[in-house]
């Protein structure tokens, strides 16, 4: 895939964003989203977002990808506030970002320009990420979560195998990998490592979120486990931003089906 196609979509906002809703178990309805970028190129068609993001991150294009994400989120959440006030939106940052100088101050400053509060914004942030350099993600996730924004770390379980920095980072949210929550009708150790990683998070009053709900019997063991949200909650990878927004009030249950976020 040739650098200057993906660095002429980011510049060109050729990109776009779907967002994959989050459903409240306790409320039965959708209370939020994460924002995924997605990229349908002239030549190349739909390009996976594997590809895209890794050619980003191995060429330096991924501060450009992120902060385009971050702006596009943005919009589409200040739109969505007006109507829905507590609407709230999750959005990938990529560990090659923290070195950015300043990274904070950009962050907040999109939200200036979107008139959007920091509270309702989630950055998500892998395991893996944290345990590059743990010093600088100490300190960009402390300085981002004092000016109030929720930390999550996503695909929690699947990688570092420590716990010891879940005494030291800010985070507000656990995200369960979609790994152990995809096997829990057929593998009981996985219902029991769920239901493990829910009463930690829960003990560290973090809010916990399941990945990878197939079906309505996964989502009835989750809900009686306690847990507070899960995703993806729709039958696409994903959803133009008035597709998934629209349906963000309904109530009801809801019967996911699989699906596969990835990424910025």
């Amino acid at each position: 895939m040739p650098y200057e196609l993906l660095r002429d979509a980011i510049t060109g906002n050729q990109l776009e964003v779907y967002l994959q809703p989050i459903l409240d178990l306790r409320q039965h309805r959708l209370t939020g989203a994460e924002a995924l970028s997605r990229w349908h190129d002239p030549q190349l068609g739909q390009v996976s977002p594997d590809n895209f993001i890794g050619l980003a991150e191995d060429t330096g294009l991924i501060s450009d990808l992120t902060r385009w994400n971050l702006n596009a989120s943005l919009r589409h959440l200040a739109r969505a506030r007006r109507q829905v006030p507590d609407m709230n939106l999750s959005v990938n940052l990529s560990p090659r970002m923290f070195a950015e100088r300043d990274i904070a101050v950009q962050i907040a400053s999109a939200l200036d320009v979107w008139d959007t509060s920091p509270e309702a914004v989630t950055l998500e942030v892998t395991e893996n990420a944290l345990m590059e350099d743990p010093a600088l993600s100490l300190r960009l996730l402390t300085s981002l979560r004092d000016r109030g924004f929720g930390i999550s770390i996503d695909d929690f379980g699947s990688g570092y195998s420590s716990l010891a920095y879940l005494k030291q980072f800010p985070a507000t949210e656990l995200k369960i990998d979609r790994s152990f929550v995809m096997d829990m009708q057929s593998d009981a150790r996985s219902v029991q490592l769920v239901r493990s990683m829910i009463d930690l998070g829960h003990h560290l009053q973090m809010h916990v979120v399941a990945e990878g709900v197939e079906d309505a019997t996964t989502l009835e063991l989750l809900t009686r486990m306690g847990i507070g949200a899960a995703g993806p909650v729709d039958d696409r990878p994903g959803a133009p931003p008035a597709d998934a927004c629209g349906r963000r009030g309904r109530r009801g249950r809801h019967h996911p089906r699989t699906a596969h976020p990835h990424g910025v």
